[in-house]
């Protein structure tokens, strides 16, 4: 733990600041790589086999958290990949490029393991600038809309954005 926490620059103010501003811009690039391997999930057929199986999951806005998601398990073992292709190697790309931003490893970890039952499926939510809850739900009907998976930057960039009430 010591030598991931030396990665850290927490020698003084300005070197801090740095880091996490470093850390934000990684975590945009991350976002735009995830953004577009699930556009691209939805249209080449060998990542569609895999991601159609999230589709194909009745979300019913209950909380379904499994255990199994602590190792990175998803319902069956297309979903399983499909997380792992679509976002979990992006993560660990960006950590084996930058070792720094294991933080957001760490964040990304707790965002799926909690997300999969309690946030992403849960038509009770609806916050703005987040894609999660009612968001994700309307990707769901229209496929064509709101690729998403953090917040709805990359959906507004590049026109896919369709927001509900």
């Amino acid at each position: 733990m010591d030598h991931l926490l030396s990665l850290i620059p927490f020698d003084n103010s300005l070197s801090f600041l740095i880091y996490l501003l470093e850390l934000a811009g990684a975590f945009l690039v991350f976002t735009f790589v995830t953004y577009w391997t699930h556009r691209i999930a939805h249209c080449w057929k060998p990542l569609w086999y895999l991601h159609e199986a999230h589709h194909s999951v009745p979300y019913k806005g209950e909380y379904e958290f499994s255990l199994l998601n602590l190792v990175g398990w998803y319902n069956d073992w297309r979903s399983t990949l499909d997380v792992w292709v679509t976002e979990v190697l992006p993560m660990a790309g960006l950590v084996l490029l930058w070792p720094a931003t294991w933080p957001l490893a760490v964040l990304f970890y707790i965002d799926n393991v909690l997300s999969e039952g309690l946030t992403d499926h849960n038509p009770r939510i609806n916050i703005p600038g987040l894609a999660m809850g009612k968001y994700h739900i309307e990707h769901h009907k229209d496929m064509s809309v709101n690729f998403d998976g953090y917040f709805r930057l990359w959906d507004k960039v590049f026109g896919t954005q369709r927001n509900v009430v």
